[in-house]
């Protein structure tokens, strides 16, 4: 069967049965010698909850010092400020994610889960906002840090130069890729959620996903590199600039989240089964 092939139960089957009927028919076979299990299934659900639930309360704390650093301290807006959106719209992201957990089959094996879970409304919900809104939330976190870094060394050639290529190229990607997040994964005329996630234009944006995963890399690792050389040329004392570096060397965590993410974006790719699994650590590492 083809990569880019629904890989569930036939699409004109599910529009055509009554939607009592969904609760008991599983989204998926089981592999040989593995038997469902509808009552106590493994799950990734915990998991997703812990990484989340800990990203909110870093987020809201992290936009409460910048927002009233902004309104009480500061009382000016700069460009780098649309970080304060991202995140909040990042935020969204996440919670959207759990509420496909809990309502929904995300985290759990396909076999283990029954239709009425996999396309109810909150995993409906779920893959469709979550796909249009991670995208152009990256976009946004990674060209407010390139504008940040502007504003702090770019006295210094080499940084002035780096964030003009890198954050040009890097907008353009992201609202090329944006664009085709909403054009792809919206529903089109007549369309319902179900249909669209059914459709060939929802299951062809997952081409995306690798590409995605690889430049979404390759800029985090840029950022975490970009600010090392001005820092460490900054004239105070050692030990303050090392306490410096190890600030800006908490970016470490975000790239090395990115190549986690490239990794499980790749094996979904190659082995497109058992998505309500396998997807939920693509999201949580994205």
């Amino acid at each position: 069967m083809s990569k880019d092939v629904y890989q569930g139960p036939s699409p004109d089957l599910l529009k055509s049965l009554p939607p009592e009927a969904y609760a008991t028919i599983p989204f998926a076979l089981p592999p040989l010698r593995v038997e469902a299990n509808f009552n106590n299934p493994p799950t990734r659900v915990p998991v997703i909850f812990g990484v989340s639930f800990t990203y909110l309360a870093i987020t809201t704390f992290c936009l409460g010092i910048r927002a009233y650093t902004k309104v009480a301290i500061a009382k000016k807006w700069r460009w780098d400020d649309t970080l304060i959106f991202a995140l909040l719209h990042s935020a969204s992201n996440r919670r959207l994610l759990c509420e496909g957990c809990i309502h929904g089959a995300a985290g759990r094996h396909g076999w283990d889960a029954h239709l009425d879970k996999v396309i109810s409304h909150a995993s409906l919900i779920q893959s469709y906002v979550t796909t249009i809104m991670a995208t152009p939330a990256l976009g946004l976190i990674k060209i407010s840090l390139f504008i940040q870094y502007y504003y702090l060394f770019g006295v210094m050639p080499y940084v002035r130069v780096t964030v003009f290529i890198a954050a040009t190229l890097t907008a353009v990607f992201y609202v090329s890729m944006s664009i085709t997040a909403f054009v792809l994964n919206g529903p089109w005329p007549g369309e319902s959620l179900l249909d669209m996630i059914l459709s060939w234009h929802y299951l062809k944006f997952a081409e995306f996903s690798i590409p995605l995963g690889v430049i979404g890399m390759l800029v985090d690792w840029t950022l975490l590199i970009l600010p090392m050389p001005a820092v460490w040329g900054l004239a105070i004392s050692r030990k303050r600039r090392l306490g410096v570096m190890l600030i800006f060397m908490t970016g470490t965590l975000g790239a090395i989240a990115s190549v986690v993410s490239l990794y499980y974006r790749v094996q979904l790719q190659n082995e497109p089964t058992d998505t309500t699994w396998k997807v939920g650590y693509v999201l949580l590492w994205s």
